[in-house]
């Protein structure tokens, strides 16, 4: 199983602007709010919310933030931490912190949130800073050469919310199928790594799975998830 507990400052799987999936690549897309007059999205808002939105449908359906999760050795609620504070210090370190968002006591002290409604706080604050395109073109040199943030965004914390999804859900028993574009992804993303894809804190060790397997049980084996469905 995969520790993931490491600095994701600057990995990300190496796709191209050609060859992603179709919710990996750049383009706009007409939604509610562009009739309603407000801003349309940007590329990377819009390719986060359509990963943000089944992974949070997932987080508010957590009952029990103890609960053993795949990953192993963590909680549901060390994923969901995980997912986090990896997203944050990346953005810390590339010069764009997201306000802090916990809440605060009568004396000042902070008060720790209820895991769900710390990813929703994050996750309109990270909505909001990707509205703005001008930082998602910002370059910096990466783990696998030059990049952006918008390209880094992309392929590893929007692909991280798809495996950390089903984490999150399979630990409360819930049934969390993956779309074929999204196991494509992950098929990608992990053929992207190359040698780097099981170096400690990336993934476990493949898990070996019968030829007669569904597709998602073979490509989450990839990643050293035991799936069953």
């Amino acid at each position: 199983m995969p520790s993931e507990k490491f600095k994701t400052s600057a990995v990300g799987p190496a796709y191209s602007r050609g060859n992603a999936p179709g919710h990996l690549r750049s383009g706009h897309r007409t939604t509610t709010e562009d009739t309603m007059g407000q801003a349309p999205p940007t590329s990377i808002q819009q390719t986060w919310r359509e990963h943000e939105k089944p992974f949070t449908a997932v987080i508010t359906q957590v009952r029990d933030w103890d609960a053993p999760s795949p990953c192993e050795g963590w909680a549901a609620r060390d994923v969901l931490a995980h997912v986090i504070d990896t997203e944050r210090d990346f953005l810390r370190d590339h010069g764009h912190p997201l306000p802090d968002g916990a809440p605060a006591d009568s004396s000042g002290s902070t008060v720790d949130q209820e895991p769900s409604q710390r990813w929703l706080a994050h996750a309109a604050a990270v909505d909001a800073l990707l509205a703005d395109e001008s930082i998602a073109d910002e370059r910096f040199d990466g783990f696998f050469g030059p990049t952006t943030i918008g390209d880094t965004w992309a392929r590893f914390y929007c692909f991280d919310l798809l495996v950390h999804r089903w984490d999150i859900g399979t630990s409360q028993g819930l049934r969390v199928d993956l779309s074929d574009e999204e196991l494509a992804a992950i098929d990608d993303a992990v053929d992207g790594f190359g040698e780097h894809a099981y170096m400690p804190g990336i993934f476990g060790p493949p898990v070996e799975v019968g030829t007669d397997a569904s597709r998602q049980v073979q490509v989450l084996a990839r990643t050293g998830r035991h799936a069953t469905s």
